[in-house]
C-alpha cells in the first residue's frame, strides 16, 4: 500500500471518530435549568413550589452566615397564600377601572346612605402642618356627617386609624380607634364604616397580611367599646401586591375596591363587583388547581360572570349612581368643608355672596370633571383593546384638562373657604 492511500484512510478513520465522539458529547450535554426563586414563585401563587424553594434559600443563606430575616418574612407570606388560595372566595366582578392613583376616590361611586370618601386635606383644611402623604390620606364620613374615621401618623411615626364624633356643633378631640391588630402591624389606612355602624374595612400591611397592604375586617363589640380583632379578607381581593380600600354600597348592591397589582407606579386597578350575602369558597371538588389560581388572581372577569342577569342589572346601577355623583344640583348634595366642625351640603347654607357665587362654580366644575372622568375611563377601556396611538394621545388631552379642571377645583376651595370664614367671623 502507497504512502499517499495510507494517509488518506488514518484521515478519514480519524474525521469518522471526531465526528462520533461530537454526536456524543452533543447526546451527553446537560442543558442548565433555569433555577425560579421563591420570590418569583410566591408571585406567580405557585405556593406548594414556593415553600420548597424557600427552605433551600435559608439552608443556603444560613451556610453563608449572612442574615435570613427577610427571607423568613418571604417564608411566612408564602405560608399565608398557602393557607389563603384554599379558601378563594367566590365572587362576580362586574368591571376594572385602571386610573391614576389621585383619582382613586373620584371613581369609586357610593349612594348617599353610604357615606363620603374624601381625602385629609379635604375634612381638615385647617391642618396647615399635614405632609403631602397625610394630605392624600383617605378620610371616611358617615351618612350623618357626625362620624369620621381617618388614618394619621402617631408620635411613633406608624399610620393609625383615629375617630372624631361630633357632640352637637363641635367635634371631639382625635381618638385612636380601639381596634385589636397585631402588634407588628406597619401600617392602618383606607377606612370604610359600613351604615350599621358595626362593620368596618380597612387596609393593614404587617403581620398577617399576604402583600404590602392586605384587606381587614373587624366589628365593633357595644359591650367592651372596642373592634375585635380584624381578620384578613382573603382571596381575590388580596395579592402579593397592595389592596385596599374595600367598600361595600348596600343601597346600590354593588362593592368596590383598589389594587395595585400589576400596575405601573402612580396607577391602581378599581374593581367593581357583586357582594355575596353569605361567603361562598371555590370547591377543590369542582374546580381544578389552576383554576382557583385564575379566580385567586382575578385573571379573567368574564370567567367570574355565570350569572349575567345579576351583571347587567349591577353595571345598571353603576350607571345610575355616575348621573346623580357626576351632575350635582344646587341642593342638598355635596359635602363641602369650610371649617373644622363646619360642613356644608347646600349653596343655602353660605352666609357670603363670594363664597355662594364660587359655589356655584365650584359645582358646575364638580359636574364638568365627572363627565371628563367617565369619558377618560371609556377611551382607556378602548386603548387597552386597540393600543392606538392616536387614541393614546386623546388620553392624554384628556388628562391634561382634567388635571386643569383638579387645579381650578383647588382655588375655588380655597376662596370660597376663605370668604366665608370672613363673613362668619368678621
Amino acid at each position: 500500500m502507497n504512502i499517499k492511500l495510507s494517509l488518506v484512510i488514518i484521515c478519514l478513520f480519524c474525521a469518522s471518530v471526531c465526528s462520533h465522539a461530537q454526536k456524543r458529547a452533543r447526546r451527553t450535554s446537560v442543558v442548565p435549568v433555569k433555577t425560579v426563586s421563591a420570590e418569583e414563585l410566591f408571585n406567580q401563587y405557585s405556593f406548594d413550589a414556593a415553600v420548597s424553594a424557600i427552605q433551600k434559600e435559608l439552608q443556603a443563606t444560613k451556610k453563608t452566615g449572612s442574615p435570613t430575616y427577610e427571607l423568613q418574612q418571604l417564608a411566612e407570606k408564602i405560608r399565608i397564600g398557602q393557607n389563603m388560595i384554599q379558601s378563594t372566595e367566590k365572587v362576580a366582578f362586574v368591571d376594572s377601572f385602571v386610573v391614576n392613583k389621585d383619582d382613586l376616590l373620584n371613581t369609586i361611586k357610593l349612594s348617599s346612605p353610604s357615606g363620603t370618601l374624601m381625602t385629609y386635606g379635604k375634612a381638615f383644611p385647617e391642618d396647615t402642618k399635614a405632609g403631602k402623604s397625610q394630605k392624600s390620606s383617605t378620610v371616611f364620613l358617615n351618612e350623618f356627617g357626625d362620624h369620621i374615621i381617618y388614618s394619621a401618623f402617631n408620635e411613633d411615626d406608624v399610620e393609625k386609624l383615629y375617630e372624631r364624633i361630633l357632640l352637637g356643633k363641635q367635634w371631639s378631640a382625635s381618638k385612636p380607634l380601639p381596634i385589636e391588630v397585631p402588634d407588628s402591624a406597619e401600617s392602618m389606612s383606607y377606612p370604610f364604616l359600613m351604615p350599621d355602624g358595626t362593620t368596618l374595612y380597612f387596609a393593614m400591611e404587617g403581620e398577617g397580611s399576604l402583600g404590602g397592604y392586605d384587606i381587614f375586617v373587624t366589628r365593633y363589640n357595644s359591650d367592651t367599646g372596642e373592634y375585635v380583632k380584624a381578620e384578613n379578607l382573603g382571596m381575590p381581593f388580596n395579592s402579593p401586591a397592595n389592596d385596599y380600600l374595600y367598600v361595600i354600597d348596600e343601597n346600590s348592591g354593588l362593592g368596590w375596591f383598589a389594587s395595585d397589582r400589576n400596575q405601573e407606579e402612580g396607577k391602581v386597578c378599581v374593581y367593581l363587583f357583586i357582594p355575596n350575602a353569605s361567603r361562598e369558597t371555590y370547591s377543590a371538588d369542582e374546580f381544578s388547581e389552576d383554576e382557583i389560581k385564575r379566580f385567586a388572581q382575578i385573571q379573567s372577569i368574564e370567567d367570574t360572570q355565570s350569572d349575567s342577569k345579576a351583571i347587567s342589572a349591577a353595571k345598571k346601577q353603576l350607571e345610575s349612581l355616575s348621573k346623580q355623583t357626576s351632575h350635582p344640583q344646587h341642593s342638598h348634595t355635596f359635602t363641602f368643608y369650610v371649617a373644622s366642625g363646619l360642613i356644608y351640603h347646600s349653596l343655602d347654607d353660605f352666609k357670603s355672596a363670594t363664597a355662594m357665587k364660587n359655589a356655584i362654580e365650584w359645582t358646575n366644575k364638580q359636574q364638568e370633571r365627572g363627565r371628563l372622568l367617565a369619558n377618560i375611563q371609556n377611551k382607556r377601556h378602548q386603548w387597552n383593546n386597540s393600543a392606538s396611538d392616536a387614541l393614546k394621545s386623546e388620553i392624554l388631552t384628556m388628562e391634561k384638562t382634567l388635571s386643569d379642571i383638579d387645579k381650578k377645583i383647588t382655588e375655588l376651595e380655597s376662596i370660597i373657604r376663605s370668604e366665608e370664614q370672613k363673613k362668619l367671623n368678621p
